[in-house]
């Protein structure tokens, strides 16, 4: 089996050393036999979705996460069509806002998201950083993490 992964913006959206996530996954992943090419896409790239299996953006900082906004806006159909013909999605941190319908600046500026899913963000001046603990009907133990972020 082969995979390709596409790394979105990791030059900006790597606010806790994305990429190291993204070579965890690959090395599982050949452990399990599989066959794996990362590619990147900066800001200035025009993304391949059509040959990417899994599409990775990371954590970015509120300003890096508006500019993988805009940069990712003019893609927005070749991401769903990806979506649609199965590419796994993994935005993490507030990459994740990304997939919504929109975000909020604390100034209040409503910037469009991709609208995957139908939730919006709203940014607040208040930042929580805190250890996350979340259960769900999907494994027995609880999934352990790290929030930092300044929006609901």
């Amino acid at each position: 089996m082969e995979l390709t992964i596409l790394h979105l913006y990791p030059d900006c959206m790597s606010l806790y050393g994305e990429y190291a996530n993204v070579m965890v996954l690959r090395r599982h992943l050949e452990a399990m036999g599989v066959s794996v090419t990362v590619e990147t896409a900066l800001f200035e790239d025009t993304p391949d979705f059509e040959r990417a299996g899994f599409i990775y953006m990371g954590a970015g900082a509120e300003r890096t996460q508006k500019a993988a906004l805009a940069a990712l806006l003019p893609h927005k159909e070749a991401f769903q069509a990806a979506v649609d013909r199965g590419a796994v999605v993994l935005f993490t941190g507030n990459a994740m806002e990304a997939l919504g319908a929109s975000v909020t600046d604390a100034a209040g500026k409503v910037w469009p998201a991709l609208g995957l899913a139908d939730f919006t963000t709203v940014e607040t001046d208040k930042r929580t950083p805190e250890d996350v603990v979340a259960h769900t009907a999907l494994w027995e133990s609880a999934a352990v993490g790290f929030m930092n972020k300044c929006s609901t």
